[in-house]
């Protein structure tokens, strides 16, 4: 299958069409989709390859980055302490490498046959574009969400994607494409409808960005000036400092978001403090905590938000809201280094050639910045569309997780692709052509026939273990959900969300018949679960808990408590500042009758999250019993007066307090405030 044939450009445009329809995020069978094309794309273009005696490879100046790059993922792979986790996001950059050097091969054939299928990989890109604006503008005016996503995992990831293709619309439009001069009337008509045509989608495009009330919008001025500055110098100033004006003053989503941000969004600046968390992250793990374990480490470094007063530690990060920080984290500091080292030289040196006027197309050739391109060379616009789109990409990476969203990555993988091919051989960050041949081929296509279905079923198998686990874990009936989720236990592939949605099956259903052995099966498949991922605080707190309630149903200690007490601190370390974790260790010491361990707990709980009403009342019935009621007394007053301040807040905004963290904050059983009100409010005094 060669770059210009049809099976390969169908399976090229299938990419780029589906990749915007993966959400963001831990996604794995739509994504085992796309691994799985890319896969095909790249099992038939070699079994093509391999019936030639020899056959032409187009590979990258910067193979020796990109290869070092690879190099510390399958490091991480091997030292990660939750290989199921590190293996998928390995999986992910594999095969994002592996499509950077499937979207190179048209490099290996002639020019003109080269730069139109890139010039139509632009326009599908631009289509795509443009498809997702009318979808993100439809429903920013007719939806209920107050910003557009257009089905992206969040509307910043739509902004970023658009960001990243609408500077191939302004190139094109800078540097149009020759008319055909008025000697031919109806092609000048054409080129004047393809310019409309233009102006319309990028005026679409930069409606949705605003649609997305995105910050990320400063980062067109960056991409936009720097296609303005290349085609006019410094008098492209001008409209960006009107554009920049008009975006302060004149009223649009984006400003507005702007003004109301601290009011109408309590996280709005929480990326702030999640920077910070990880950098002390990186300090403490120079050498990477593990390809896609940031989100369970984070909770040892998280933040209050101190904008919210119910749930100030509800919130914990599962990115860095920075690629680079996020790379930073997992991989090394090296990382990073790396990721730039790949894209700056690209974006760099098709500047460096936009601005001198000279082209590096294989053979050199000059093109004037205020002309007109002459037809076909449409190699010009788009490369430095494509530049101008990578540069966007980079720029978000530094201030976003934008390369969790598939779409951006799979289009900054295409675009470095264009740029390495357009750059030519004859430039430091262009292609190699090198030609391979095989004496014995029929060996290389038997590997390939066994590679390729092996390869293609533990992808399968790996998403599966995902997939049916939440799909069983969604069922209704307790007893069909324990016999399906028990039948593919022993296929779990290391998923450790398989054991501990067992388990929390078993202790409910053991809850209902008080049957301690369901209670020591969940506990066996909770420490299952922990063993496969020992940095997720969840599997020891459920551990804890377990333990907890083994201890209750059996009415005897016998070293339960100080079990259950062992995995409540684990849990503690994992995630320092979690308030149920330090009720639970208060809840031990009271049955062990150990009051000033219990108080101790029960006043770390109420540091971390002062509206938590359970903690504050049992410390309130502590002091009591310890006959300090002036104290209990005390502790009451601020129960009453923050009971009524939620009160008054849930007056004005009934879902105020909606998650099931902060219900359980909030929660007080049938009669408990009554009881306490009898004991500690002011009795009134006598009538005179």
């Amino acid at each position: 299958m060669k770059p210009g044939s049809k099976t390969w450009l169908v399976i090229g445009a299938l990419i780029l069409i589906g990749s915007p329809l993966i959400e963001g995020g831990t996604t794995y069978i739509p994504i085992t989709g796309l691994r799985l094309l890319i896969l095909a794309g790249t099992a038939a273009w070699l079994w093509q390859g391999l019936k030639d005696p020899s056959f032409a490879v187009a590979s990258s100046r910067g193979d020796l980055w990109i290869l070092a790059f690879w190099a510390l993922t399958a490091l991480s792979l091997v030292r990660s302490s939750y290989p199921y986790m590190t293996a998928y996001w390995y999986g992910n950059i594999f095969f994002l490498i592996l499509l950077y050097y499937l979207a190179l091969q048209p490099a290996t054939l002639n020019q003109p046959e080269r730069d139109r299928i890139y010039h139509g990989t632009a326009t599908l890109l631009l289509l795509m574009a443009v498809a997702f604006s009318l979808w993100g503008i439809a429903e920013f005016i007719f939806g209920r969400e107050s910003r557009a996503s257009a089905g992206f995992f969040n509307p910043n990831g739509l902004a970023g994607y658009l960001l990243a293709i609408s500077p191939f619309a302004l190139a094109r439009l800078l540097w149009p494409i020759d008319a055909g001069g008025a000697a031919d009337p109806s092609r000048a008509r054409r080129f004047n409808w393809q310019r409309l045509s233009l102006l319309a989608a990028l005026l679409l495009m930069l409606a949705a960005i605003l649609c997305t009330r995105s910050r990320a919008v400063v980062i067109g001025f960056l991409s936009f000036g720097a296609l303005l500055c290349l085609r006019f110098r410094l008098k492209a100033l001008v409209p960006l400092a009107a554009a920049l004006v008009l975006l302060v003053a004149v009223p649009n989503p984006v400003r507005e978001r702007m003004l109301t941000l601290r009011q109408g969004d309590p996280y709005a600046w929480e990326r702030l403090r999640i920077w910070e968390a990880s950098l002390e992250m990186i300090r403490d793990h120079p050498a990477g905590v593990g390809l896609g374990l940031y989100k369970y480490y984070y909770p040892r470094y998280g933040r209050a938000v101190e904008t919210i007063k119910v749930g100030r530690y509800e919130k914990s990060a599962g990115t860095a809201h920075s690629e680079l920080l996020h790379l930073a984290a997992e991989l090394s500091p090296l990382a990073p280094l790396l990721l730039l080292g790949i894209a700056v030289p690209l974006i760099l040196l098709t500047f460096s050639f936009g601005a001198r006027g000279t082209w590096s197309l294989g053979a050199r050739g000059t093109w004037s910045l205020g002309a007109r391109v002459p037809s076909p060379a449409h190699a010009q616009p788009d490369a430095l569309g494509a530049a101008a789109g990578l540069l966007a990409v980079t720029a978000h990476g530094i201030i976003d997780a934008n390369l969790h969203e598939t779409a951006i990555a799979v289009a900054a993988v295409v675009l470095a692709a264009m740029l390495t091919a357009w750059l030519g051989p004859g430039s430091r960050g262009g292609t190699r052509r090198r030609r391979f041949s095989f004496h014995y081929p029929w060996v290389m296509k038997a590997l390939l026939l066994t590679l390729t279905p092996v390869i293609a079923a533990a992808l399968v198998f790996i998403s599966a273990a995902y997939g049916l686990t939440e799909a069983y874990a969604r069922i209704p009936d307790l007893d069909e959900r324990i016999q399906k989720l028990a039948r593919i236990a022993p296929y779990n592939a290391g998923y450790a969300p398989l054991s501990d949605h067992l388990s929390q099956a078993l202790f409910q259903k053991a809850r209902l018949l008080g049957r301690v052995e369901l209670l020591e099966k969940a506990i066996r498949e909770e420490d299952l679960a922990r063993r496969r991922n020992p940095n997720n605080y969840r599997y020891a707190q459920g551990l804890g808990v377990l333990y907890l309630e083994l201890a209750k149903l059996l009415k005897k200690d016998s070293g339960l408590l100080k079990a259950a007490e062992h995995y409540f601190r684990g849990a503690l370390t994992l995630y320092p500042n979690h308030p149920f974790i330090l009720h639970r260790l208060a809840e031990i010491s009271r049955r062990r009758g150990q009051w000033p361990e219990e108080e101790g707990w029960l006043r770390e709980a109420l540091v971390r999250e002062p509206f938590y009403f359970q903690a504050r009342v049992e410390l309130i019935i502590g002091l009591a019993r310890q006959g300090d009621l002036a104290a209990a007394g005390t502790q009451f007053q601020i129960l009453a007066s923050q009971r009524n301040e939620i009160r008054d807040m849930v007056k004005k905004q009934p879902e105020a307090f909606a998650t099931p963290y902060q219900r359980e904050l909030l929660y007080l059983p049938a009669g408990q405030w009554e009881a306490l009100a009898k004991q500690f409010e002011p009795k009134p005094g006598p009538t005179p």
